[in-house]
């Protein structure tokens, strides 16, 4: 019985070394994977830093700047009420004009009053992507544009 005894202390003794060698081993492998993934953390960080600014360029490649527009341009506006009739919207005109821009705002908004005859001269805020150039015909060009109709009209017989 003593010599067991002798053995379980000696086999204690030498679990006691094994198992302080193993802690230590666990502790630098702790402190290795710890290193690693700082430096993965570090990697990761600088990607995502660039990542903004890649999207930001993407976006700006396509992106096509606002017209600008100055006080008192005439100017046509989307519409954006739709007539309940049912009927077809494809021959529909999409534009709304003419309407006169009376302020500029931030943002490419603009202040516009409408110039329609039998319209209330009512003003509204429309944004630039939402609005064309109303294109007035003066002079030559609007002769030119004259003539051309009165020959369409003699073409088909209607003048």
């Amino acid at each position: 019985m003593g010599k067991t005894k002798r053995r379980s202390s000696s086999s204690s003794s030498s679990s006691s070394q094994s198992s302080s060698s193993s802690s230590t081993d666990d502790g630098r492998r702790h402190r290795r994977r710890v290193k690693r993934l700082r430096k993965e953390l570090k990697f990761k960080n600088k990607f995502l830093e660039k990542q903004p600014k890649k999207k930001k360029e993407r976006f700006d490649k396509t992106r096509i700047q606002a017209k600008k527009y100055l006080v008192d341009d005439v100017v046509m506006v989307l519409k954006t009420d739709a007539p309940c009739t049912g009927a077809s919207r494809k021959l529909v005109p999409k534009y709304k004009g003419p309407f006169k821009v009376t302020k500029v705002l931030y943002n490419d908004r603009y202040e516009v009053v409408d110039l329609r005859e039998n319209y209330k001269r009512y003003k509204t805020v429309v944004a630039a992507d939402k609005m064309k150039p109303w294109i007035l015909l003066r002079g030559r060009y609007k002769m030119l544009y004259c003539l051309k109709r009165v020959q369409i009209l003699k073409f088909f017989g209607l003048l």
